[in-house]
């Protein structure tokens, strides 16, 4: 299996020393999956490319944000933040659970699942956004303009990380008559300890075929890698999509469910969400919920 990545030319930036050193950490990644000696050697080899994943994507931020300051970029302080959260505090936690399982076969995949799902969610919006600034979207105040902003946010995410157009099928989805697929809930609680449940609901072949799309995924088959970059794609488009809410800044993320879809409703109260959409693609439909 050869080790490297075969790649997409959405993901360009045009920037050159950008976008070598995204290719050369997806590449990174990929080598996880490559390794077939015995378990000494396997974890020692694992190890040390975890390492020179994280060395070198500290080396690629402060390329990134020289570029974004010689241009002065608007966001670059909030773009500069999103950088020290994965070095300073991501990253340590995967590196934590790798050392904890031995480097198991699971805690491996679900590392590559989380560093692709991040990398392509984070080029896809965020650093698209350096190259692309002045065309942030706009949408005047109106009763439904949160609504409306998830629509034009989230159709506007799976067109540029997926290449997929979409549309709403419904703005009032009944939840229950969702099928087989990938049921995923983000909870954010406030100091007051109120819950925001935001929750997607994405049909198999969706997924599996939006999988495909990341550089570095195989995506036959829904495995641990597969979730873990799910789970990174999801928050992405939540932290895009949550700047619109009026009370999103009072809530703070706490944790992160992926569940079965008997799991999703036991656990999840969809009787009367604040808001329960439906979307269309040509690959397979997906939902987007928000329990209050």
């Amino acid at each position: 299996m050869s080790e490297e990545i075969v790649w997409n030319d959405r993901f360009s930036l045009g920037v050159d020393v950008i976008d070598n050193a995204h290719k050369k950490l997806f590449t990174i990644v990929r080598r996880l999956t490559l390794f077939e000696e015995d378990e000494e050697k396997k974890r020692w080899a694992c190890s040390e490319a975890v390492k020179y994943f994280r060395s070198y994507a500290v080396k690629h931020f402060a390329q990134e944000e020289a570029y974004m300051r010689s241009i002065s970029y608007g966001g670059y302080e909030m773009h500069k933040q999103l950088h020290e959260d994965l070095r300073d505090r991501m990253l340590p936690a995967c590196e934590k659970e790798l050392d904890i399982s031995g480097y198991s076969d699971r805690a491996v995949q679900r590392f590559t699942g989380f560093a692709i799902g991040w990398l392509s969610g984070h080029i896809m919006t965020e650093d698209h956004a350096i190259t692309k600034e002045g065309t942030g979207l706009y949408i005047p105040r109106q009763p439904d303009y949160e609504k409306k902003v998830l629509e034009a946010e989230i159709t506007r995410s799976m067109r540029e990380i997926f290449g997929l157009e979409t549309k709403v099928a419904s703005m009032s989805y009944n939840a229950k008559k969702f099928g087989e697929g990938a049921y995923y809930s983000l909870a954010y609680y406030s100091d007051q300890e109120e819950r925001l449940l935001v929750s997607f609901l994405i049909d198999r072949h969706l997924l599996l075929y939006t999988l495909r799309q990341l550089p570095g995924i195989a995506g036959n088959e829904i495995d641990q890698a597969a979730l873990s970059a799910t789970r990174q794609i999801a928050k992405h488009i939540v932290r895009r999509t949550g700047k619109y809410f009026k009370d999103m800044g009072l809530f703070r993320f706490r944790k992160d469910y992926m569940m079965t879809r008997e799991e999703f409703f036991r656990k999840v109260d969809m009787e009367t969400p604040y808001c329960c959409m439906l979307f269309e693609t040509e690959q397979g439909p997906f939902a987007f919920c928000v329990n209050k």
